[in-house]
C-alpha cells in the first residue's frame, strides 16, 4: 500500500502553509531573516500540515493569507488567522500603532477610518498634537 496524502498538495493553503515553514525554517530563504532568523517559531503540531489544515483550514477563504495576530509570537494556534493582503500589510513590525478614538490601531488603518490623510496624522503624532483634531479647530471662527 503507497503512502497515505492529504491531497492539498498545490493548492492555495498548502503553499500558505510551505511558505510558513522555509520563512521559518530554511535559512537560504530570502526572508528567513524576518521569521526564523529573529527567533520567530512554528508550534510543533504546525510542521505536520495536516495538523495545520485542521487548525486553520475551515477558516481559510481564496485569497487570504496567513497572519500572526502578534508580530513577536510565532505561528500557533491562538495568534493566527487568514486575512487579506491589504489587512496583513497593516500589521507588520514596522507599523506605527497609535491611539484613536476607536482604539489603537496602526496608522494607516486609522487615516482610512478618518478621513485624515496619513502624513498628517503621522506628523501630528510627532509633534505631540491629537492627531483627530478638527481642521479649524482654535480658530474661534475667525
Amino acid at each position: 500500500m503507497g503512502v497515505v496524502t492529504h491531497g492539498l498538495t498545490d493548492t492555495p493553503i498548502y503553499n500558505s502553509w510551505r511558505g510558513m515553514v522555509d520563512r521559518c525554517t530554511n535559512q537560504n530563504h530570502v526572508r528567513y531573516h524576518r521569521y526564523g532568523g529573529r527567533g520567530i517559531t512554528i508550534c510543533r503540531d504546525w510542521h505536520s500540515f495536516s495538523l495545520f489544515y485542521r487548525d486553520m483550514g475551515p477558516s481559510w477563504r481564496p485569497g487570504l493569507t496567513l497572519e500572526r495576530v502578534d508580530n513577536a509570537r510565532g505561528y500557533e494556534p491562538g495568534n493566527c488567522e487568514w486575512r487579506t493582503r491589504k489587512a496583513q500589510a497593516l500589521n507588520t513590525c514596522r507599523t506605527h500603532l497609535i491611539d484613536t478614538p476607536w482604539g489603537r490601531m496602526p496608522l494607516g488603518e486609522a487615516a482610512e477610518r478618518s478621513g485624515i490623510n496619513r502624513t498628517t496624522i503621522y506628523s501630528r503624532v510627532k509633534a505631540g498634537t491629537d492627531p483627530f483634531r478638527a481642521k479649524h479647530e482654535g480658530s474661534h471662527g475667525l
